[in-house]
């Protein structure tokens, strides 16, 4: 897999340095993913502080929040969540909001109805990185609010759907682990 994100590294860095327009946001902030997933969190963070100051797009702003969640720096993330989902109310930007809100105990309850409207929205075919590991998919957050909730059973439910989009994250597993010791301690 570290090949995939290496192959992918030059094809964007090509694409960066060949003309591609300034007003297009792909390359850069498909990078900065790509740089996150490798554990490049100083560089991924650069990349996209240097896209918003091209144009503040909710794209950006998504990438940031995910960076900074990525880094654990739930309170710098909720407040660019927050403007993601003013800015477009896509799957996406719930997705992100919703993971923020769970992850960094903001407020539980609010982040679950959230995960929930995400996943009402159609993931669109021009989401890169939606299958990243770096993404917080909506099922992991609903199973991660269940487990916070001591509902075993439904966050285990959840979680295996979202173990079977993005089987590489880390916390993912965790958190299923977590869910599934906690039904083997259930009568």
């Amino acid at each position: 897999m570290e090949r995939r994100y290496d192959e992918a590294e030059r094809s964007f860095q090509q694409a960066l340095t060949t003309g591609y327009a300034e007003q297009e946001r792909g390359p850069r902030l498909a990078l900065a993913a790509v740089k996150l997933v490798q554990g490049d969190v100083k560089t991924a963070e650069s990349l996209v502080r240097e896209e918003l100051e091209i144009g503040p797009h909710a794209e950006s702003w998504r990438t940031l929040a995910l960076v900074q969640a990525n880094q654990g720096r739930l309170e710098d993330a909720l407040p660019v969540a927050e403007r993601c989902v003013a800015l477009d109310s896509t799957r996406a930007s719930h997705e992100v909001l919703a993971w923020v809100l769970v992850a960094g105990d903001f407020d539980v309850d609010r982040g679950m109805r959230e995960a929930e409207r995400a996943l009402e929205l159609p993931i669109p075919a021009s989401i890169s990185g939606i299958n990243l590991p770096i993404w917080p998919p909506a099922e992991h957050t609903l199973g991660l609010g269940y487990l916070k909730k001591q509902q075993a059973r439904e966050a285990a439910e959840h979680l295996r759907r979202a173990a079977e989009r993005v089987p590489e994250r880390a916390s993912l597993q965790t958190h299923l682990e977590q869910a599934e010791a906690m039904l083997e301690g259930t009568p």
